[in-house]
């Protein structure tokens, strides 16, 4: 499967990839883009089997594995039109077989009036007065 995110350029993006704990939290973990032709290009991949944190950094990229917590968390700063495209978390056995730990990320461009604002909660209060009576307020969240 794939989840569709919105690439704006210069937003951050930060995906979390959960996993099995009893299973991979020793395993390396990369962060991988697919492309229509050839093997998946590793961008960032860590080189240590920390039970406790294990990061690792390329360039842009960060890729934080959280075995506690059985996530790995991806950050790539400031993006840019040419990072539209298929993304992976992987557990990184071989090039050839690696295991995809979540959904593919389908990163497509959007302009920022696309992106739609965060859900904003609106307070209304409203009381009323009828024949100098005052009347029970209520709150609208």
């Amino acid at each position: 499967m794939e989840e569709k995110v919105c690439l704006i350029e210069g937003n951050n993006l930060t995906e979390i990839c959960p996993y099995n704990i009893m299973k991979y939290a020793s395993s390396l973990k990369a962060w991988q883009r697919v492309r229509s032709q050839g093997p998946p290009e590793t961008l960032v991949r860590t080189e240590t089997r920390n039970t406790e944190v294990n990061r690792a950094q390329m360039g842009r990229y960060l890729l934080e594995d959280l075995p506690t917590e059985a996530v790995v968390k991806v950050t790539v700063v400031g993006l840019q039109k040419q990072d539209e495209g298929l993304y992976q978390c992987v557990i990184d056995f071989s090039p050839q077989d690696p295991v995809i730990l979540h959904d593919r990320i389908q990163l497509v461009h959007c302009d920022g009036e696309q992106q739609g604002t965060p859900t904003q909660q609106v307070c209304l209060l409203t009381c009323g007065l009828l024949l100098n009576k005052p009347l029970p307020c209520s709150l609208v969240i």
